[in-house]
Parts: C-alpha cells; structure tokens; sequence
C-alpha cells in the first residue's frame, strides 16, 4: 500500500521492523524504488538481499526484473552489465519477462548492439520484447531499423499495441516516410487505435512533418481532448510549412483551451514573426516566455532573422541575451558576424571570428533530405558525395537553360509590345 502512494520512508520503517523479511517483501521494497526511480536505493537493496540470502530466499525473476528496471536510468557498467551476469549465473537469462527489462536498461544506455545480441538469444519473443526493439531504436534515432522490427513483428503474427505504434509513427515522421506513415496509419484503424491520444498524436506529428497539413489537421479535430504533443505538431507543423496565420490561430486556440504554452510553442511563434519581419513583437514575446532564461534558442531564432532583415539594434540585444546564458556558444557568434558582415561592420566580424578561432570551435554542416519516390535522398551545402549528385547538376544546368530562354522571351516580347 504504501509503495503504491510513493511513501517510501514509512515503507522501509515497516520493513526494518519485519524480523525476518521473506523474499515478497525484498521484492516489494526493490519494486518501491523502482517505481520512485531511485535506482541506486533499489541496487543496494538488492545487495543486501544477496548478503543475506539462502535457498528460500534466492532472487526470482521479479526481483531480477525489478532491480534491472530501477537500474535502467544508471550507467550500465555499473550496475547493468553486473546485473546481467548475476542473471545468467542464476539460470534466468532465457526468462522473457527479465530479457525485457534487460532489452530496456540496454536502449536506455545507448547499447542498442547489447540489446540485440540478448533479443537474437531468446528463442520465444512475446509482443513486449518486439515493441522494446521497435520503442528502443526509434528513441534513438534509428527510425529504419525501428520500421524494420516493427514490420517483422507484424510478420510473426504479433498484434500491434498502441506503444509499438506510436513508436513505428515517430520513426516515419523522423524519415519523412509519408507512404510508410499512410500504411501505419491503415494499422491504427485496423487495430482500433484512433482514440488513443498517444497513437492520435503521433499521427498528427507524422502528418505535419511531411507536410500534409490537410490529414494532420483531420486527425487533431478527431482527438477529444488534445494534450501538448498534438498542438505542437499542429502549430509547428503550419509555422514550419508558411501558414502563419493558421499557426498564430492555434496558438491562441490552445491559450484558450487552458494549454499552458511550452517551449516548442514558443519556439514556433517566435520564428514564425522573425520570418514575417516582425522582431519587435518577437522580442515582446520572448519576454513574455517563462522558459526565457533557461533557453537562449529563442534569442538565436531572433538574431537569424536579424541578419536577414539587416536590424543590427535588435540583433546585438538578442546576441547579448543568448551569450549570457551560454558565453562560449558558436552558433551566436557565427549569426552575430554575418550580422556584422550584412552591414558591412568589417571590423566588428574581424573581431569575432578571432574570437571563434579563440574558442577552436567548427561549425558543423547542417543536413536536409527530401523524399523522391519512396526513397528519401540526405544532403548538405556543397555536397559532393551524393551517388547521383553529377545528375543534380546536368538538371540544375538544364532549368538554368530554360529560364534563361524564358527571361530572353520575355525581353523580347517587352520590346515588341
């Protein structure tokens, strides 16, 4: 009972009075920690169950189990890894309920090869195991081995839950997968899942990343009760596609649904009136954000636009907040030099640059992709890599032809007329 109200101290004072504690009540106190996410208090206690432990007492899988999952958040090499091989050393490695929390502490670590190797080793996977390979590699990125588990689960005659879907759905917004997210899309209403608000925003994220703003939408005005994800998708998903008056309508929309705004929403507002030219009302916004101080993104978002919009007053105010909060941060002093630069300041971005050489910092290439019959194609500036990239640039020639022609025509049919 007391485990179950998070009342840990009342809990070990009962079980310090307990003269001999069986292995129901190390297993409830493991479990209490677990469940509290004190990792290290759920070890030590599982160590001291060792100390004293006899045949009648000898861990189980639930105390394995327990133990490994209170232990997830810790580094695995120490606590994990050791707990894993007290596991084989008791014969409970082929346990599926003990390979799961396992499987999970491993992902939660960024072991993804471990995880592998002890999911190849269990011969009977139950749908837990598959959605913890689909769940694991999506939380890390790796959106097409997650599809790939997810699909080979589907083969293996295991019904979809709404975690393996939503997972499956993260993993195709992250690819830009639109055809992957239709057909996943067909699994949620075949399984039942439109009114699972995790599943529904998922959906709705997966939608507005790949710009299919119409069946985002569609999917958001089904949701009863929508929570922060969805409007996130939304009002992103509309400032990130042009559509600043859908988004700035949301964005009140949500205020008026008691959504308390976040830092996404901030984030997406404060773009969509830097992009509009409108900084002065993003710096009043700005202002108007709890989460100001803790994030200088915000100021970084304004001082980009700056640079566009050539506004060196609210610009150097905004590098000002932003390097405050993080004195050494490259991104600002790059923006604030091509701010100078867009003036022609020369020697204010001859100051900063010696100042970035100072920190010995690089600035890394940002990527795009774009996906182009069912195969999605990665980039960056300058790209030279690209297996087709000498394709590219016969095309790029090829436009360049035409519009010239086009610009000749239209010369010559001014003249004419």
């Amino acid at each position: 009972m007391y485990c179950c109200c998070g009342d840990l101290d009342t809990v070990l004072r009962v079980f310090q009075r307990i003269e001999t504690p069986d292995l129901v009540s190390w297993n409830t106190i493991i479990a209490g920690f677990s469940g509290v996410g004190d990792g290290w208090s759920a070890v030590q206690a599982f160590v001291q169950l060792k100390a004293v432990s006899c045949e009648q007492l000898a861990p189980d899988e639930y105390t394995l189990a327990a133990v490994v999952s209170a232990a997830a958040a810790l580094p695995a090499m120490c606590s994990g890894k050791p707990l894993h091989a007290d596991i084989i050393k008791v014969g409970l490695e082929s346990s599926i309920f003990v390979a799961n929390t396992l499987i999970n502490m491993y992902f939660t670590n960024e072991e993804p090869s471990s995880a592998q190797i002890l999911f190849d080793s269990i011969m009977v996977k139950d749908v837990i195991m598959w959605t913890e390979m689909v769940a694991g590699h999506s939380s890390l990125g790796e959106g097409e081995l997650a599809l790939k588990y997810f699909i080979r689960m589907l083969e293996e005659g295991h019904k979809v839950d709404n975690f393996s879907l939503s997972s499956a759905l993260n993993s195709s917004a992250d690819l830009a997968g639109l055809k992957q997210g239709e057909m996943l899309h067909a699994q949620v209403v075949k399984g039942g899942y439109q009114g699972n608000i995790c599943v529904s925003g998922s959906l709705v994220d997966m939608y507005a990343k790949n710009g299919a703003l119409g069946d985002a939408y569609s999917v958001f005005c089904n949701i009863q009760k929508a929570d922060l994800k969805c409007w996130n998708s939304m009002i992103g998903g509309y400032g990130n596609h042009g559509d600043s008056e859908t988004a700035f309508k949301l964005f009140g929309d949500m205020i008026h649904d008691g959504i308390v705004p976040g830092f996404k929403h901030y984030t997406s507002m404060v773009s969509l009136l830097s992009r509009a030219g409108l900084l002065e009302e993003a710096v009043d916004l700005i202002n108007k954000a709890p989460s100001a101080k803790r994030y200088p993104e915000l100021w970084r978002i304004l001082l980009s636009s700056c640079v566009t919009f050539k506004d060196l007053s609210i610009g150097v105010h905004a590098a000002d907040q932003a390097l405050e909060q993080d004195p050494d941060d490259i991104s600002t002093h790059i923006l604030l030099s091509n701010l100078y630069a867009s003036i022609g300041k020369w020697d204010n971005v001859s100051a900063i640059r010696r100042r970035i050489r100072g920190l010995m910092i690089e600035k890394e290439p940002g990527l795009s992709w774009i996906e182009i019959k069912k195969t999605v194609h990665v980039f960056s500036a300058d790209d030279e890599c690209h297996t087709h990239i000498d394709d590219c640039r016969d095309e790029l020639l090829r436009i360049k032809g035409n519009m010239g022609l086009l610009d000749s025509c239209e010369n010559e049919l001014v003249s004419n007329g």
